[in-house]
């Protein structure tokens, strides 16, 4: 899942198109033109067929930007180092004379491999946790993709809580393994905090009780 906030103001007006594309850093050279048919070889106007490109991921967006100009979705990509595009601009309103206003990011994506057989875990999310009633339908979970089975995550972007906010952590544990006889993991998550001071440095100043993952917790 990843998020976007789009600067409503940078566009023409609230119709936007985006654009989201990623490109392998490891993908084969592109192959050669086809040559065309033998009987247009004679023809030198005739142009050769130029294979259409294959990308990581290729997704678009026909959007009516709210006020915080923010959406979220999801993308699927096997392990490797990617680079990220995307881009957003002006949807045509068929003016001719309309100046269509447009915007592009990059960025470096490294997804990492979680099928290696050792532990890793994955990025962490900051943010509330709701319980819904039922999964929500496929149709709906496009536009949901920080929803995981009855589990509603919100993110926050800033990172700030108020003291009496609930602190929640939301990870994936990947390469535990499973105990021979009871077939669930076995692991003791701990939680250390840090304040990080000027100067870059931390500081330690608390700690949770340890998180038991087990056959009698899970």
């Amino acid at each position: 899942p990843y998020s976007l906030t789009i600067d409503r103001k940078a566009l023409s007006s609230e119709k936007a198109v985006v654009s989201v594309r990623v490109v392998s850093k490891s993908a084969p050279a592109a192959p050669a033109p086809a040559a065309p048919p033998a009987e247009n070889r004679n023809n030198r106007n005739q142009p050769a067929a130029v294979p259409a490109p294959v990308y990581a991921w290729n997704d678009f967006d026909f959007l009516n930007l709210k006020d915080d100009g923010k959406m979220s979705r999801a993308m699927m990509l096997p392990a490797g180092e990617y680079d990220l595009f995307v881009v957003v601009k002006d949807q045509s309103n068929g003016d001719s004379k309309q100046v269509v206003k447009s915007g592009m990011l990059r960025k470096k994506l490294s997804v990492p491999d979680f099928s290696k057989p050792e532990l890793m875990t994955s990025s962490i999310l900051l943010g509330g946790i709701d319980e819904l009633p039922a999964a929500l339908p496929a149709n709906q979970q496009r536009e949901n993709p920080y929803t995981f089975g009855v589990m509603k995550v919100t993110p926050t972007t800033t990172g700030e809580f108020g003291k009496t906010s609930e602190l929640a952590l939301i990870f994936w544990v990947y390469g535990a393994g499973n105990d021979a006889i009871t077939r669930r993991p076995s692991l003791t998550i701990d939680y250390s905090f840090y304040q990080k001071n000027a100067d870059g440095t931390e500081k330690y100043f608390n700690k949770t009780a340890p998180q038991e993952l087990n056959a009698t917790t899970l």
